[in-house]
């Protein structure tokens, strides 16, 4: 997926609930925050995607079992 950018929308009008067009006003800089914000939620959720994939594909053992063995030897603390 790429990210969006102000040519993948039409600012000037959205669909409602019935699926009619409906006339809105936003300004572009809130336009441009949101699609700050929407592509930021995406590259943290593949982030994640990869996290959960690599923990299920064994990827990420070595280092449970280094933190495991820190905190069996007492050498980890929690704040």
């Amino acid at each position: 997926m790429h990210a969006l950018t102000l040519n993948d929308l039409h600012p000037q009008y959205v669909l409602d609930t019935k699926g009619q067009q409906t006339a809105v006003i936003i300004s572009l800089d809130k336009i441009k925050a949101l699609l700050e914000r929407l592509n930021e939620l995406e590259a943290a959720q593949t982030w994640d995607e990869q996290i959960a994939a690599d923990a299920e594909a064994g990827k990420l053992d070595s280092l449970l079992d280094e933190a495991q063995q820190d905190y069996d030897a007492g050498k980890l603390r929690f704040r």
